[in-house]
């Protein structure tokens, strides 16, 4: 009879098992943790920046538009003044610019003033 451990298939071999590796190192992670905290703290620093600025901003905004207004106001008001003064007493202005740029035949033969020292 045949032995039974000749006509057996010979004993498998074990693959070699290599140790799982890490990706990276454990100081390469505790490393971008902690760049990643700062990172953090520095963009909720950066927040409040902006918050800040935009109220300075919105201020600023604020002043400009009442400035802006307050030109427009003027301008109204200034305009309303001068149309009343010339209402007022326009009649007399043109009145004293026509006789002065064009003077009348009485003006022209109107004596002239004495001189002091002059006899007549």
């Amino acid at each position: 009879m045949a032995n039974p451990g000749q006509d057996s298939e010979p004993p498998r071999q074990v693959a070699s098992v290599t140790p799982p590796q890490d990706l990276y190192p454990t100081s390469d992670i505790r490393f971008v943790l902690v760049e990643l905290g700062k990172i953090g703290t520095k963009l909720d620093r950066l927040i409040e920046d902006v918050g800040r600025h935009s109220d300075r901003i919105g201020h600023i905004d604020r002043t400009v538009d009442r400035v802006r207004t307050g030109a427009i106001v003027a301008v109204f008001i200034l305009s309303g003044v001068i149309a009343l003064f010339w209402w007022a007493i326009g009649d007399r202005i043109t009145a004293a610019v026509r006789t002065g740029l064009f003077p009348t035949e009485n003006n022209m033969h109107a004596p002239s003033p004495r001189q002091p020292g002059s006899q007549q």
